[in-house]
């Protein structure tokens, strides 16, 4: 096993709608900010969206800025002069992001586009030879985010992203239901990794929003091309102003 990546398509609650009535308030900005954790990782995160033309739940260019931290811990057979043995590895993966992007809705269907730099940083120890996601590099990023409502009831948002860094990737689909008009529920499924790292997840969510935000969190099962297996957790806030 290899250094896990941390951070694929962070859980940012986001904004779907489409229709701003006329005595609501103008949303510019939303902030969010979340957690994820794993048998093996945890990792934080937050930032921030601005619109560059008018409100933000409507379509127009905007842009987002990102940080986060995380740590991590895998186990993998090294040689020691004489064999290879197992040997425990600790890492830390920082990570900031500015992009540029615009938001389009093709009646139910709304897509958001980003692109733009990303800046990763894997420190591990003991230092490991074998790991080629090591370090601090820059390079290009890539994030597309779709939300379709099937019914008045029904949706499905997904969630995908790469990075030049580290061959980093990540993707997020979920079905969801909407239980009354402020709380939803469903299922989702996620890939995410780099170079030298792969997982995969499975579980459900929940999510709850009012005019302001939202917040949402999820849980199932985890595993890795490693077998390593667990369960794992996400919470995410987003509040608008």
């Amino acid at each position: 096993m290899a250094a896990a990546g941390l951070f694929g398509v962070p859980a940012v609650a986001g904004d779907w709608s489409t229709e701003v009535e006329p005595e609501n308030p103008v949303f510019k900005y939303d902030a969010y900010a979340g957690a994820e954790a794993t048998s093996h990782s945890r990792s934080f995160y937050g930032g921030m969206t601005a619109s560059l033309s008018g409100d933000i739940r409507v379509d127009g260019f905007r842009v987002r800025s990102a940080a986060g931290y995380g740590t991590y811990s895998y186990t993998s057979p090294r040689w020691n002069g004489i064999t290879r043995v197992p040997m425990a590895f600790s890492g830390t993966q920082t990570f900031t992001d500015l992009m540029l992007g615009y938001q389009h809705a093709f009646g139910p269907w709304i897509v958001k586009v980003f692109a733009g730099g990303n800046q990763d940083q894997h420190l591990i120890a003991p230092f490991d030879n074998e790991n080629a996601v090591q370090g601090q590099q820059r390079g290009f990023k890539a994030a597309v985010e779709t939300w379709l409502n099937i019914d008045d009831v029904a949706f499905i948002q997904s969630e995908t992203s790469w990075s030049q860094v580290f061959d980093t990737y990540g993707g997020r689909i979920r079905a969801g239901l909407r239980l009354n008009p402020a709380l939803s529920a469903g299922l989702e499924g996620a890939v995410n990794g780099n170079a030298a790292y792969d997982t995969g997840r499975l579980g459900a969510f929940g999510r709850f929003e009012w005019t302001r935000g939202e917040v949402s969190a999820s849980g199932g099962l985890a595993g890795d091309r490693a077998n390593v297996t667990g369960g794992y957790g996400t919470v995410a806030l987003m509040f608008r102003f």
